[in-house]
Parts: C-alpha cells; structure tokens; sequence
C-alpha cells in the first residue's frame, strides 16, 4: 500500500516541528517569573584604576589583595578625595 504524498509530507513536518521544540527547549534558559533585569548605571566594575593602584573586586566586594593594601595608601586616597 502507497501512501499518498502529503500524508508523508505531513509526517515529515510533524516530525520536525517536534524536533526544533525540543532542541529550542534545551538552550532557552529557564526565565523565572519575578526576574528584573540590573541597569549597568548601579553594577560595579571588576576593576577600577586609582592613584594608588588597580582595585580589583567580585560581585562587589573588594578581593584579598585590595583589603590588604597598607593603611596608609587607603587613607591618602580618603584624603585626597575629600580635599
């Protein structure tokens, strides 16, 4: 028995309309109901360069390096900015 050529062409759509969800489905990520996307204007850089050196931080909070720069340059740098 033949089966006619639509119903094959059908077949074949269903088939890869199955396949393209199921792939789309795979690299869509996961968006939650109550996300808000963060404006760059309050994000805070990796980075900043200063009188007294590269401070460098993750997710916002200054990493070993900058918390152990001596006293004296970190107060210089207060000083200075409130002159």
């Amino acid at each position: 028995m033949k089966t006619p050529f639509t119903a094959r062409l059908f077949t074949c759509a269903a088939a890869f309309a199955l396949c393209a969800a199921a792939a789309h489905a795979q690299t869509t990520p996961k968006k939650m109901k109550m996300t808000t996307p963060i404006p760059l204007s309050i994000t805070t850089p990796n980075s900043v360069a200063t009188r007294i050196g590269t401070l460098k931080f993750f997710d916002g909070f200054p990493d070993d390096d900058t918390v152990l720069l001596p006293a004296s340059l970190r107060l210089s740098e207060v000083h200075f900015d409130r002159a």
